[in-house]
């Protein structure tokens, strides 16, 4: 039994100490209890030794319903059950001794509790209050007290129903809160991590104190107090054959009961040593996927920290625990992700705002939101994905009537994030298509700690993902030549032609050809002479960037539909050098053209985002809003160039003109290096990394235009 337990040793951890007089509290509350109940018929004794614990009540009760007494008999062989006693030792290990946990409750006064799930609520408040307070403190449960008899504390927790702790309790927990502090006493808040406070009530708060987390030593101490004549403390071989913290953090709550539920600590140890069921996590692994793209470097470094910290190498805090992919839709964000995960090993768990919000009204979505997160720290190490981040807007926001919502949204997407700091093995990688429209604090370092920027995926990489969604029997040669033609091409285009082209071969009852492939991502036949013209203008835009020192181009890719560059922008000092440099940049595509071929096409102009349009708006910006044209520090707003003043349009066009000038001169001082990057892209339909480094060395940034 466990009041027969043996006094420590002097080595004896001290927390150790304090568990056992914990539990030593724990059946002097019993027997009053028994003694109690023996007053009572047997069914009210079973409810009330225990009541707390139904089903065990409900089981030990069914032993001998004839007898008096049998209930409280069979309790006190096993006071506690073995979640109970868990956290029981958790939190004498969180605290470490009854003076450390008195001074905590009496020099700070209010004592705000985490680390813990719903479920665990009841018993945390009942082990602070009937166990933890010291002797001769009242333990006060409610805040409405009328009169009582210091000393005494009050250990407030929120009102669960039906397992849930929904907005209206949280809101009353928050005015019960208020109310127990007016009364100036010791206030102890255990508060379960699903819960979300009111943003007031957060100021008058301290930080959260984090319950100890399941440890290889804080089971040992429990297997040692439910079998105590097994001393498993003091058997090394025994507790070494325990699994280690990080295995024992990814224990559910089933398989703790079933090892409790064991008929000796031998088979409770080899119930808790049994390797867990592999996580089943698509994608492919990160060694397998060959890209340029700046993400993948970053997710690999994510995923060799992650290893090191399961290997105990560093610690939790030593890793990036979340990173921020943004781009164009079907660019791959959620697959690198998963990658991620079935790179580690681990498990993958995915979410959305769009998800949450089709849960219902504000309480439905946030309580979605909060399930997602818990089960990513359920099922932890894992890396949770949170897609269409943008879709949560920010909280200055125009509109007015929405504002409300949003706010309360964002807000409880800060504190499930901000406990990813508190918490381990859990990475969160987001993914958005418009970063500009989050709330700034959601960006910021400590919520998304890593910001990258994921473009369409390269013809390796593409040809990595023609593999794996067509299989074996395909000739490497002609995938890799369809990656190349594919250019440009998002994972998602790859993945919807391939299921197309099957769907297309099975009702045809034929084998799948690349060609069909090819036909479902309706490539356009090939046309040299276009291509040309497309590689000339890329190869522009890249030789002027250089020569202009306007920011590096990472790389080239000429698509189904045009070319692409990617490009680090620079930071300068918005000079009008700067400006009039960038439009010479923005129009050295149209100039590459007529240099080479001897005149120029439509290609630059089009649409609002077109070439021609961008180097048109900072010409007018840097007469209407910029205050560094003609006419001095005027500022007109934004004006549509059709209504510009005539005399006004002919000095934006003059800027527009000299810009060519220069693009022109500087392409054709390098005219055998615009040739040599725009033939090897042609070939190659994609340049990056060594291949444009190459290209580009030498070429050092051009002499600033006479003033």
């Amino acid at each position: 039994m466990l009041q027969s337990l043996p006094l420590p040793s002097q080595d004896c951890p001290s927390w150790i100490r304090y568990a056992r007089d914990l539990l030593s509290r724990q059946n002097a509350v019993l027997v009053d209890e028994t003694a109690f109940a023996s007053t009572l018929p047997a069914q009210q004794a079973a409810r009330v030794v225990h009541p707390d614990w139904p089903p065990d009540s409900k089981t030990r009760g069914k032993e001998d319903d004839d007898a008096p007494g049998t209930a409280s008999v069979a309790v006190a062989r096993r006071p506690l059950p073995a979640a109970q006693l868990l956290l029981l030792m958790r939190l004498a290990r969180t605290f470490g001794s009854a003076p450390a946990f008195e001074a905590q409750l009496t020099d700070h006064r209010l004592m705000l509790l985490r680390g813990f799930a719903i479920p665990d609520l009841l018993h945390v408040a009942r082990t602070i209050g009937k166990l933890m307070l010291p002797e001769g403190w009242e333990y006060l449960y409610r805040s409405d007290i009328v009169s009582f008899t210091p000393p005494a504390a009050v250990v407030l927790r929120p009102d669960v129903h039906m397992d849930k702790i929904d907005a209206i309790s949280i809101a009353t927990y928050a005015e019960r809160i208020a109310e127990a502090m007016e009364t100036g006493l010791p206030l102890v808040l255990p508060v379960p991590d699903e819960v979300i406070l009111p943003e007031e009530l957060r100021p008058a708060l301290p930080e959260p104190i984090l319950l100890a987390p399941l440890s290889r030593e804080i089971l040992r101490a429990a297997l040692d107090a439910w079998h105590p004549d097994a001393g498993v403390m003091a058997d090394a071989s025994l507790a070494n054959r325990l699994p280690d913290d990080a295995a024992i953090a990814g224990l559910t709550p089933l398989a703790l009961r079933l090892a409790f539920a064991a008929p000796g600590v031998e088979e409770a140890v080899a119930r808790l040593a049994q390797p867990a069921p592999k996580p089943l996590t698509s994608g492919p692994h990160l060694d397998r996927i060959a890209d340029d793209n700046p993400a993948l470097p970053a997710a690999r470094r994510i995923v060799a920290d992650l290893k090191d910290w399961q290997a105990g190498k560093i610690a939790w805090s030593d890793l990036p625990r979340s990173l921020l992919l943004y781009g164009p839709p079907g660019t791959g964000k959620t697959w690198l992700a998963q990658a991620m995960a079935a790179s580690a090993g681990i498990t993958h768990v995915s979410g959305s705002f769009a998800q949450w919000q089709a849960a219902g009204h504000l309480g439905n979505m946030l309580d979605a939101m909060r399930r997602c997160f818990a089960q990513a720290f359920a099922q932890a190490p894992a890396i949770l994905t949170i897609d269409e981040i943008d879709a949560a807007g920010a909280r200055d926001g125009s509109d007015s009537h929405a504002r409300s919502y949003r706010t309360q949204v964002i807000n409880a997407f800060l504190e499930q994030m901000d406990m990813i700091s508190r918490k381990e093995g859990v990475i969160v990688v987001g993914t958005c298509n418009h970063p500009g429209r989050i709330d700034p604090a959601i960006l910021r370092a400590g919520r998304f700690d890593l910001h990258i920027e994921i473009g369409a995926p390269g013809p390796a990489a593409l040809a990595q993902i023609l593999r794996d969604k067509l299989g074996a029997g395909f000739d490497p040669e002609a995938v890799a030549a369809l990656a190349r033609t594919a250019s440009g091409c998002t994972p998602a285009q790859i993945d919807a032609a391939v299921r197309m082209a099957r769907s297309i071969c099975r009702s045809e009852r034929r084998t799948l050809q690349l060609d069909d492939v090819r036909d479902a991502l309706a490539l356009p036949p090939p046309q040299d002479a276009l291509d040309w013209r497309i590689a000339l203008h890329e190869a522009g835009h890249t030789v002027v960037c250089a020569a202009l020192d306007l920011g590096q181009i990472t790389r080239i890719t000429l698509t189904p539909r045009g070319g692409e560059i990617a490009r680090n922008l620079p930071h300068h000092q918005m000079l009008l050098a700067d400006y009039e440099a960038e439009i010479a940049h923005t129009l050295a595509g149209r100039c590459a053209e007529r240099l080479m071929l001897g005149h120029v096409s439509a290609g630059a102009g089009g649409g609002e985002e077109s070439d021609l349009a961008l180097a048109t708006r900072i010409a007018v910006a840097i007469e209407t809003s910029y205050g560094l044209g003609s006419d001095g520090p005027l500022w007109t707003g934004k004006t549509a160039i059709g209504r510009l003043a005539p005399a006004l349009q002919q000095r934006v066009r003059a800027r527009l003109q000299h810009a060519e000038a220069r693009a022109t001169r500087i392409l054709g001082a390098q005219r055998d290096r615009l040739d040599a990057i725009a033939r090897d892209l042609q070939q190659h339909r994609h340049l990056s990394g060594e291949d444009l480094h190459r290209h580009l060395s030498g070429l050092y940034p051009a002499a600033p235009e006479p003033g």
